[in-house]
């Protein structure tokens, strides 16, 4: 009993120690996507916008898609784990945080609330974490790939439920989630593929604050790292829906994954969900002809395998052949270039033996 009375005596003067001055905001990131025998794993990273915050308790949501099924949380088709910001400990007392709740608290939503088990203890290093201003890893989580043919998504819900908000220790309070800003409301990712060569990305936002620019990553199935493809100029600050959008001609896979990083002025960052894309299957030929408008040479290309070979023509309006050749069976995903120059201005069509439907172009 005198050992007990003796430790909380300690506590209670360790914890009186080291008052912080900052007010300062966390924000969120997904990082380290991963499918592996058939789960979808991700880490969840928090960064502070200011050193001196020190987190006492909070929670983020997360919305999922079909693919990893309805209520997760309920069907135990997702699991986590506590990672560097929560896994700090105090002599004799042990952890200093505990995860007090993983529920489903939404249709394709999940919530992660975390709590200090110290909640008495003013803002110190001894009873609390201090948040980095670099990104530092907060959860791991895990997702049973329930149905494999439905896009993987995941993404953070910024609008939480009333007394569920999220706490950092400031001087003499706590500041709540819903006073964040969040520079760019992101009302819609959404990635197309238009043939089996490329992919139009298009995005709404409903307003945005200091929105420098938008850099569009990208991996291909099987790859580990995004790659950055391009850059697409903000709108700064409005209050007005913007629209964007970008092709995507880059080396594509059988699947793809696309995000979208957003860039404030001042240089931070925040990562919008992750997107996946898959191409049209590459044992099914598919025709392009460019360029278009063309003005000497029209080139035709063709992805994937051919069963035998096929004769390609040019027609004109009336359907009169002015060119042919011959596509082989033996060479995959080929260019034949075509010799237009002695042809008038006007429309014309590459008819390809076996397709039903002939492809369109402009002689200039």
């Amino acid at each position: 009993m005198k050992v007990q009375i003796l430790l909380l005596f300690l506590l209670s003067s360790f914890l009186s120690l080291g008052k912080v001055n900052a007010q300062a905001s966390l924000g969120f990131m997904i990082k380290n996507e991963t499918t592996n025998n058939g789960k979808f794993e991700f880490d969840v990273y928090a960064s502070a916008s200011a050193l001196g915050t020190f987190h006492s308790r909070g929670q983020v949501y997360i919305n999922y898609s079909d693919a990893f099924g309805d209520s997760a949380a309920s069907y135990n088709h997702v699991s986590f784990q506590q990672l560097a910001l929560l896994n700090e400990s105090l002599p004799m007392f042990g952890n200093k945080y505990t995860t007090i709740g993983f529920v489903d608290n939404a249709p394709n939503r999940i919530a992660l609330t975390w709590q200090t088990n110290f909640p008495a203890a003013n803002p110190s290093s001894v009873a609390h974490t201090e948040v980095p201003s670099t990104l530092t890893p907060l959860y791991h989580l895990s997702f049973d790939i329930v149905n494999s043919n439905i896009p993987i998504s995941i993404s953070f819900e910024q609008n939480l439920m009333n007394g569920q908000q999220f706490m950092i220790i400031a001087p003499a309070a706590e500041i709540p989630y819903s006073n964040w800003v969040f520079p760019v409301e992101l009302l819609d990712f959404q990635a197309t593929p238009l043939d089996a060569e490329s992919v139009r990305l298009d995005w709404l936002t409903a307003k945005e604050l200091n929105n420098d620019y938008f850099v569009i990553e990208k991996k291909v199935e099987g790859q580990t790292d995004y790659q950055v493809i391009a850059e697409v100029k903000g709108a700064g600050t409005t209050d007005e829906i913007q629209e964007y959008n970008f092709v995507d001609r880059t080396a594509m896979g059988t699947v793809n994954y696309y995000r979208l990083k957003q860039v404030d002025i001042d240089g931070s960052a925040t990562y919008s969900k992750m997107i996946e894309v898959r191409m049209i299957r590459e044992d099914k030929p598919l025709y392009t002809v460019f360029p278009n408008p063309a003005k000497d040479v029209v080139n035709l290309k063709y992805m994937g395998k051919l069963e035998y070979d096929r004769e390609y023509e040019v027609i004109n309006m009336q359907g009169i052949i002015l060119h042919k050749g011959l596509l082989s069976a033996m060479e995959n995903y080929a260019t034949h270039s075509v010799s237009i120059g002695d042809l008038p201005a006007g429309m014309y069509f590459m008819r390809i033996q076996g397709e039903l439907k002939s492809i369109p172009f402009i002689k200039k």
